[in-house]
């Protein structure tokens, strides 16, 4: 399929506008760095905006990259320099990564776990480094955290971060509460967030002011919102369904949860969804797509219907910078405001976010402690059961050791009567022996000759 083809299946009520690329200056090592990196998935700018993080999916790397964008001219215009190529042990087809804080990057591997590493600061030399992780979930929560394909954190006002895992072909994101401040970084608690109706969830990502959950449903074609201030669990259904996307991948809030940007894998485009006054609720359709890839590009990377268009996405904490990943494409930069401009107006006015931090916090603490008890209650059942199985256990083998009881005294009788039966065949077999040696049993041997002479004569003359 074309982009002329997706283009006529759009409504006129969903424009497509051309998203131009920003151009981009390469420093010293950063073009042959994304080449040895090979296929892209997942990218994320650091909080400050000075780093960004691009996954290396089939060469087992992440690569970070040193960015300055300057806006003061008559085009904004990127800078990538001072590449860092990292290796780690925990690599394992690396797909979703997450920088908590500016210096501290959680890497999401589809056949491994969720290490989080501290990463260096920036240097010229280019040599692939070697990271040791500060924490691993996988290890923290075993049989919880399986392969996992995305990642996004919250970090709370105590220190604490909330991570939310998607585990793709165990069909669950998982929420984790860890702690990195401490003296030892550790895994507090966690527990099975979302599960109902998930097939092969591909993305997550909280809102900034926390109270939306938005999640690639890879195989319904749509993304799923939740309501992180109402109750959730792995029985929890959406409060809003985000359609008329074919492979949902990447996917980011903007303007304060107004707006939900989502990457297709499977089209050329970026979809926009716009919901004005931030209350998400019932089936809404994109306002807009965005054409992020040209014809070839896309059809160059179309190896099946899943694939060929952007993977990875990411927006500035300013909301103006969108970046992206492909496989022909490792990265590429958009001025977002002008395209949101062009759109429907989304009610951009700004809101802060502080004044309900602390009500957001609380609601993230409820959440996972609700989690926390899911997690106390199944594992009191999973005892419970184990317990009432080792019970019927035990009574089974009660009642075979009093059969095996049983089946050891007819055994105990039978050998007794063998050894009767013995005894009284050795008398026998004795009697006979004293029988032939007597002189009497001598005397009467030819009488005994003559007797068995007459029998075979009398035989004979039957016969």
């Amino acid at each position: 399929m074309s982009v002329s083809e997706f283009n006529a299946g759009a409504t006129p009520a969903t424009p497509t506008l051309e998203a131009v690329r920003l151009p981009v200056i390469y420093g010293s090592g950063v073009v042959s760095a994304l080449a040895e990196l090979g296929r892209t998935e997942d990218v994320h700018l650091s909080p400050d905006n000075q780093r960004l993080a691009v996954a290396g999916h089939l060469s087992n790397r992440v690569l970070v990259l040193s960015i300055d964008v300057d806006w003061g001219g008559e085009a904004p215009q990127v800078r990538l320099h001072s590449p860092q190529p990292f290796t780690a042990r925990e690599f394992s087809y690396p797909h979703g990564l997450f920088w908590s804080s500016d210096d501290t990057l959680l890497v999401a591997n589809r056949q491994g776990g969720v290490p989080v590493f501290r990463i260096p600061p920036s240097a010229v030399d280019a040599t692939p480094c070697e990271l040791q992780p500060l924490l691993r979930l996988e290890a923290a929560h075993p049989g919880l955290v399986e392969t996992p394909g995305s990642v996004s954190v919250l970090p709370l006002l105590g220190g604490c971060l909330d991570v939310l895992v998607c585990n793709n072909y165990t069909h669950q994101v998982t929420q984790h509460l860890v702690d990195l401040g401490g003296a030892r970084p550790c895994a507090v608690t966690g527990s099975s967030l979302l599960a109902r109706g998930l097939e092969i969830p591909d993305g997550v990502a909280h809102s900034p002011d926390g109270r939306w959950i938005a999640v690639s449903n890879h195989n319904e074609h749509c993304v799923r919102l939740y309501d992180a201030s109402r109750p959730l669990g792995p029985d929890a259904e959406p409060v809003a369904r985000l359609l008329g996307v074919d492979y949902p991948h990447g996917l980011r809030f903007a303007e304060h949860s107004r707006r939900v940007l989502v990457a297709d894998a499977g089209a050329p485009f970026v979809h926009v969804f716009t919901c004005p006054d931030g209350g998400w609720q019932g089936e809404h359709w994109h306002d807009g797509r965005l054409q992020v890839l040209d014809e070839d590009t896309f059809l160059q990377g179309r190896s099946n219907p899943q694939e060929g268009g952007p993977k990875g996405l990411d927006i500035d904490l300013q909301g103006r910078l969108m970046v992206i990943t492909n496989e022909m494409v490792p990265l590429a930069f958009f001025d977002l405001g002008p395209l949101l401009d062009r759109l429907q107006d989304g009610g951009r006015a700004d809101q802060g976010q502080g004044a309900g931090r602390s009500l957001q916090d609380a609601q993230v603490w409820r959440r996972q402690v609700q989690g926390l008890a899911r997690a106390q209650q199944c594992t009191q059942e999973q005892l419970q059961a184990q317990t009432t199985l080792a019970e019927a256990r035990a009574l089974e083998l009660t009642r075979r050791d009093a059969l095996l009881a049983q089946q050891q005294g007819h055994l105990q009788q039978i050998e007794r009567t063998l050894e009767q039966t013995q005894a009284a065949l050795a008398d026998s077999q004795r009697a006979q022996a004293e029988l032939r040696a007597s002189r009497s049993w001598r005397l009467m041997a030819p009488y005994r000759l003559a007797g068995r002479a007459f029998r075979r004569w009398l035989a004979g003359a039957k016969v």
